[in-house]
């Protein structure tokens, strides 16, 4: 016997028994969100393709004191993404097939991301960004995904994965910025030292050591006392 009674849990409708099983069908409500799914999957290959994009840019363009650390850390993120890319993407044409993959369409995409990140200001502050918008994107994808109960074992481990990767990645760009930090206060630090202590024909010259303000002190100028701690730096003294 069939009833007609139907109920929708979830955006999928259910309803009848038919010899014994229960059958169910997707709603409109149901198709909606899993075309949510397929464009947040989507945005998210568009954006792990703009951080390949991205983190091979500021690779090229390392500079300064910590060039060689950055060359090699924005390395290591760009070299994790060509296999979460093309995973991902095979996952999409494995699940609403490949003519939902569009070249044009990911270009589009990631230009989109790229152009809003190199906004962000400094080198590690455009990854910083781009590492939130990614998680950020991955979590709501995921959890769309499971509402619309689309979320199958290996889509869930494939999200999964590629969230773990950039949590880790996140932190590493998070003490890089921490260091930018703190040579800044440094260098003000020194500044500040300078403008005091280093005065023309003293025999005292300043300057920025590891951490810390070093203060080189002419034999002349041997019998001058300085502090241990001066402008939130320790104070090291050294003979010129």
């Amino acid at each position: 016997m069939e009833t007609s009674t139907k109920w929708v849990i979830g955006g999928v409708s259910f309803g009848g028994v038919v010899g014994g099983l229960w059958w169910y069908s997707a709603s409109k409500s149901g198709s909606r969100a899993k075309d949510d799914v397929l464009e947040g999957l989507l945005s998210v290959q568009g954006a792990l393709r703009a951080q390949e994009d991205l983190y091979r840019t500021l690779h090229w363009g390392s500079s300064g004191p910590t060039a060689y650390a950055d060359h090699l850390l924005y390395e290591r993120a760009y070299n994790a993404l060509p296999k979460q890319i093309d995973s991902l993407s095979e996952r999409i044409a494995g699940i609403y097939g490949s003519d939902v993959l569009s070249a044009d369409q990911l270009a589009r995409r990631a230009a989109g991301f790229v152009a809003r990140w190199s906004k962000a200001g400094a080198p590690v502050q455009q990854a910083l960004k781009s590492e939130a918008e990614v998680v950020a994107l991955l979590r709501s994808t995921y959890d769309q995904a499971k509402g619309a109960n689309a979320l199958s074992l290996g889509l869930d481990d494939l999200l999964m994965s590629i969230s773990d990767e950039h949590e880790a990645i996140v932190y590493l760009f998070r003490q890089r910025a921490q260091g930018s930090a703190n040579r800044g206060a440094l260098q003000l630090a020194v500044r500040q030292a300078q403008d005091s202590w280093q005065i023309p024909g003293s025999g005292i010259r300043v300057g920025a050591g590891k951490g810390f303000i070093e203060v080189a002190v002419a034999p002349s100028a041997s019998h001058l006392g300085f502090p241990a701690k001066a402008y939130g730096f320790p104070v090291k003294v050294v003979r010129a």
